[in-house]
C-alpha cells in the first residue's frame, strides 16, 4: 500500500472538500471525484474528470491500484464507500440523504464528507497494514 500517497490525497481532500464525490459513478475513473482520482491527480499529475468511455476507465482503475499499489479487493475497500464498514458507510449514507433532502447546505456537506473520506483513509491505513 502506498501509504505515503494516500496521507496527500487525504490532505488534498481535505484543503479542497468540493473536490472530492463519492456519490456516483460520472464521467471519471467511475468512481467521480473519488479517492483513485486524487491518487491519479497527484502520482501522475493527470487531472479529475478526464475519463470518458468504460474502456478508459478500465485502464484508470488499473492505474489507479497499481499507483496507490493495493489489490483489486482493498481498492474496491478503498474507493467504494458501500465497501467501507457499517460505521463508515452508514454515515456516508446519512449525509448523502441529508444532502439530496436539502438538510445541509452543498458547504456543510462538502466539508463533512471531505472530512469523512479523511477519517476513512486513516481507518483503512491502520486496518490494512495489520493485515
Amino acid at each position: 500500500m502506498n501509504t505515503k500517497l494516500l496521507l496527500k490525497v487525504k490532505a488534498r481532500i481535505l484543503k479542497h472538500p468540493a473536490s472530492i464525490n463519492m456519490r456516483h459513478y460520472a464521467n471519471s475513473c467511475g468512481t467521480t471525484g473519488c479517492i483513485a482520482g486524487h491518487a491519479m491527480a497527484i502520482g501522475n499529475k493527470v487531472s479529475l474528470w478526464t475519463v470518458n468511455s468504460l474502456a478508459e476507465r478500465d485502464l484508470f482503475r488499473t492505474k489507479a491500484k497499481k499507483l496507490l499499489d493495493l489489490t483489486e479487493d482493498q481498492y474496491n475497500r478503498l474507493c467504494f464507500p458501500n465497501k467501507w464498514p457499517d460505521d463508515f458507510y452508514k454515515t456516508y449514507n446519512e449525509l448523502v440523504t441529508d444532502y439530496v433532502n436539502d438538510k445541509l447546505t452543498t458547504d456543510c456537506y462538502n466539508n463533512k464528507m471531505a472530512q469523512l473520506v479523511a477519517d476513512y483513509i486513516d481507518h483503512f491505513i491502520k486496518t490494512e497494514t495489520v493485515n
